[in-house]
């Protein structure tokens, strides 16, 4: 049986950022989608604190024979609902995995068809996940098309297969019709959409895709008393990062700011010869200050 308690720890962070608790409860396409998400872009961690403990709690009942209950209740609808979280979710992964899907080798034969490839894989992940199902090689095949549709648009505007990595284009429209129209319940209840082998193999190939085609692409300078972060790549290709620059610049300045403050606090202490242990108070420090400013008068120290 799980713990909720272990559910709980294995949340916090950094081990929830990259699905760790999803894992423990067998959840390992979830899980998978979270570490290469970094928790649903925080978003989707958050909301998992408040359905973890259902989420044990299905665990368990699969443990024990199948989740019974769940059964009974998805007979009164036919289709998994659509949600806001699905459409939301399908669209950020759909466009984080097109922009990671980029080798870097400068051939457009090849380096979209991997994109649309692993946009399409996004999409159907994230309707999969839980007990829904839906079909892989239709996402596919209408990822594809609305990707033949672009590049047909693209011949008669004059523009170039770049401009298609720019913008929120027909193939992850497509594919994301697709995973609706084809979604259904999934017969099996007590295991997860893919092994834990699987997902295994899945995060590695992953890392090693994130080693080839990230470093460079995110950069961080120490210039003067801040550090400078940069998002080149996803600039590159028309993601707009200038928020998530200003989010990592104002939490490394906050953390540089108060750390030299403290430093800048020490050292007040340590001039004017007081004990940061005592109470402070304006007449001990005008008392200090003058003390030192007769010690070092120019007139006694020409």
């Amino acid at each position: 049986m799980k713990n909720s308690y272990l559910a709980l720890l294995l949340w916090l962070p950094p081990f929830g950022f990259f699905g760790s608790h999803h894992f423990y409860l067998g959840r390992n396409l979830q899980g998978l989608l979270w570490a290469t998400s970094f928790g649903g872009y925080l978003v989707g961690w958050l909301r998992d604190l408040f359905l973890l403990n259902v989420y044990v709690e299905i665990a368990n009942r699969r443990q024990v024979g199948g989740d019974h209950a769940t059964k009974e209740k998805l007979k009164s609808h036919p289709r998994p609902p659509y949600t806001v979280s699905h459409f939301f979710g399908q669209l950020l992964l759909a466009r984080g995995w097109l922009l990671m899907g980029d080798l870097g080798l400068n051939l457009p034969a090849l380096d979209y068809p991997l994109k649309v490839l692993a946009a399409c894989c996004a999409v159907w992940a994230v309707r999969s996940e839980g007990r829904r199902a839906c079909s892989l090689p239709a996402i596919i095949k209408y990822g594809f098309g609305g990707a033949a549709i672009d590049l047909l648009i693209l011949g008669y505007s004059g523009g170039s297969v770049e401009d298609l990595s720019s913008s929120w284009n027909l193939a992850i429209w497509a594919a994301m019709y697709a995973s609706y129209v084809t979604s259904a319940w999934r017969e099996d209840t007590t295991s997860s959409a893919i092994s834990g082998q699987t997902a295994a193999g899945l995060l590695s190939v992953w890392i090693v895709w994130c080693a080839v085609t990230v470093p460079g692409d995110i950069g961080a300078e120490y210039e003067g008393s801040h550090f400078k972060f940069s998002f080149s790549k996803f600039k590159e290709n028309g993601f707009n990062a200038d928020s998530w620059e200003q989010f990592f610049q104002q939490g490394s300045d906050e953390y540089l700011s108060s750390w030299t403050g403290r430093m800048s606090d020490s050292e007040a202490f340590r001039t004017l010869e007081l004990s940061p242990n005592e109470p402070l108070t304006r007449n001990a420090v005008t008392k200090a200050f003058r003390k030192l400013s007769l010690a070092h008068h120019p007139d006694k120290n020409r």
